[in-house]
Order: C-alpha cells, then sequence, then structure tokens
C-alpha cells in the first residue's frame, strides 16, 4: 500500500491544494518499507489527483481538502483520510497502528488525542474503513475490530 500525505515542513500540510511537497510511504503487513519525498509545483487539482493516481497511491493523509478534490480521489480509488493535524512522523505511527482517523489530531507520541469539531454544514467526508480492513487482511495485516 502507498501512502501520500502532503508536507509542510514537518507537519501534515494544512491544505492539500497548497502543498508542493508529498511524502510517499510503502506500506506492507509489518509496517513501513521506504519513504520518499517528491515535489508538486503548482498544478491543478485535477491534475494533483492525477500524478497521485500515476504513482500508484492507496490512500491520501491530508488536512483541508474540498469536497470535489476529495471525490476525484476516491473516484480513482484513493482512500481519503482527511483533516488531519500533526507532525508527520507521528502521523504516520498512528496510521501504522491502525488508529488513524479522519478529523484526527495526533500527538508527539503518535497516538490520536483528539478530534477536530465542525458544524453540521461540514459534510463528514469520512474513510472507508470497511477498505482499509479489507486491505490488510488480504495483505495479513492484524485490524482492529
Amino acid at each position: 500500500m502507498v501512502v501520500a500525505i502532503p508536507l509542510f515542513h514537518q507537519r501534515v500540510a494544512p491544505r492539500f491544494d497548497c502543498a508542493s511537497t508529498f511524502l510517499l510511504t510503502e506500506v506492507d503487513a509489518v509496517g513501513m518499507l521506504t519513504q520518499r519525498q517528491i515535489r508538486l509545483h503548482a498544478a491543478p487539482v485535477a491534475e494533483r489527483v492525477e500524478f497521485l493516481s500515476e504513482l500508484g497511491v492507496d490512500a491520501l493523509i491530508c488536512g483541508g481538502i474540498d469536497t470535489g478534490a476529495a471525490e476525484l480521489l476516491r473516484r480513482r480509488g484513493i482512500c481519503v483520510i482527511d483533516w488531519v493535524a500533526g507532525e508527520v512522523a507521528n502521523v504516520v505511527a498512528c496510521f501504522l497502528h491502525n488508529e488513524l482517523t479522519p478529523r484526527s489530531i495526533v500527538d508527539h507520541e503518535g497516538r490520536c488525542c483528539g478530534r477536530w469539531r465542525f458544524s453540521k454544514a461540514v459534510p463528514d467526508l469520512g474513510v472507508d474503513q470497511e477498505r482499509l480492513r479489507q486491505h490488510w487482511k488480504v495483505n495479513g495485516r492484524k485490524t482492529h475490530e
């Protein structure tokens, strides 16, 4: 599984559509295999989605993202875990422990320490938890059910 995270220094970027650097993390049933950073110069959202799709990204962990961009990603088969805040290393650790959910605030120990709260006017784009569980089952990773 390839996970992409838009970066702002060492943190998850606050906006998917404004980030110029992404961290690509390859994960298997045991844990993290490789990480690499890629630069993405200013590009419209559709081009960003196409680029991530061509790189074989399975999941995107991001801060803010608009509904249209999230829908484009989902149509490409990319799972979106949105409105996540924290240091990237800690967010990856939280993801590897199957504890990362949309709207998570991740602490310095790689644990979810809170969730963003929005008005009911903001849709919960959510993450397809069942799809992630199925991926882990197929690839031999233990899930929390």
